[in-house]
């Protein structure tokens, strides 16, 4: 029989991902920086069509193709970018909304980290008619140090090989500026 975490760690770990959605939504980046780990690796292969071929399983090899494969430094360039204003693709600014669902968290390895799996759908509006959306799942590595819990680990696997959007890094960043409401 296989071993179930506990359903306090379930809850803290899905709580985790929702807040994550939450942060990205409403545009809160430097937050959401704050919960990757300084060795973070976040990365999106190009999944190939072969006949036969199940789906993949998780991995941290160096992917040939991918449609972005970044660390800490990179995601914050990319967040600086944002807040410089000058990103075309998002004047005016996406209305933006994650879910994320069936979440699996796995029991920890020799080095304390989480596995955690989960499916996500992306909803983007752009200029009232551009609509967009991305679905996939998600294998993610999230270690609990002394500043909490940190992702160390995220290999997104997008539904679609060919991804229907404009703009990719919306996947995970958006120009929204509206603050999370207080709880």
């Amino acid at each position: 029989m296989i071993a179930l975490p506990s359903a306090e760690l379930v809850t803290e770990l899905t709580q985790l991902l929702y807040y994550e959605a939450s942060l990205l939504d409403v545009g809160l980046y430097e937050e959401w920086l704050d919960l990757l780990h300084e060795d973070v690796a976040y990365v999106a292969p190009i999944r190939e069509d072969v006949a036969g071929q199940r789906a993949a399983q998780p991995s941290q090899e160096k992917h040939a193709l991918t449609f972005f494969n970044d660390n800490l430094g990179s995601l914050r360039m990319r967040v600086a970018k944002i807040r410089t204003g000058l990103s075309q693709t998002e004047i005016p600014s996406s209305r933006v909304v994650r879910l994320v669902s069936n979440i699996q968290v796995g029991q920890p390895t020799d080095a304390g980290d989480h596995a955690v799996r989960s499916a996500f759908l992306i909803y983007r509006q752009h200029r009232q008619r551009q609509v967009e959306m991305l679905a996939g799942h998600r294998r993610d590595r999230w270690r609990r140090g002394p500043q909490g819990w940190r992702l160390a680990y995220r290999e997104v696997a997008f539904a679609a090989n060919v991804l229907p959007v404009k703009s990719l890094p919306l996947f995970y960043l958006d120009r929204g500026r509206q603050r999370l409401i207080e709880r």
